[in-house]
Order: C-alpha cells, then structure tokens, then sequence
C-alpha cells in the first residue's frame, strides 16, 4: 500500500513539473480536472441572469451545477488557465 502512494505521489509531482517547465503530455494543455464553465457558457450565464433570470434556472439552462454557478459568477474559479 506504501508503495503505491509512493509511487503515485512520484507521478503526480513529475506531472506538475512537466507543466511548471511547459512539457506536457501530446494533447494536454494542463493538468486536472476540466472546467465545466468555459468562457461561452459564463458570457450565457452573465446574460441570462442580466436579463433576470435566477442563477438557479440558468445553471438548469445550462446543465450546471447551481453551485458552480454561483462560484462562477463571482469570480472564484481557482487559478486562471
């Protein structure tokens, strides 16, 4: 069990490396998990709640979680990709 934590610490550390030093694995552009707002979605989501829509019919509009919404709006999106 060590072992394998061991070893997949290794990995993940060779991983944020490679991506420090700008080498990443051919199609990668970062590592993680995908967004799930992209930049058309939060334009859609800024406008259907400027136009008064509530964030939680535009979060089911758009297929997202009402949370994300939320965050997504106010800006906490973590680091900038």
């Amino acid at each position: 069990m060590e072992l394998r934590a061991e070893r997949q610490a290794e990995g993940i550390a060779a991983a944020k490396r490679r991506e420090a030093e700008g080498i990443l694995l051919p199609g990668k552009k970062h590592t993680g998990r995908p967004r799930a707002v992209g930049p058309a979605e939060l334009a859609t989501l800024r406008r259907l709640v400027a136009e008064g829509t509530s964030v939680t019919e535009a979060a089911r509009t758009l297929k997202i979680g009402r949370s994300i919404a939320y965050a997504a709006l106010s800006g906490l999106s973590g680091d900038d990709r």
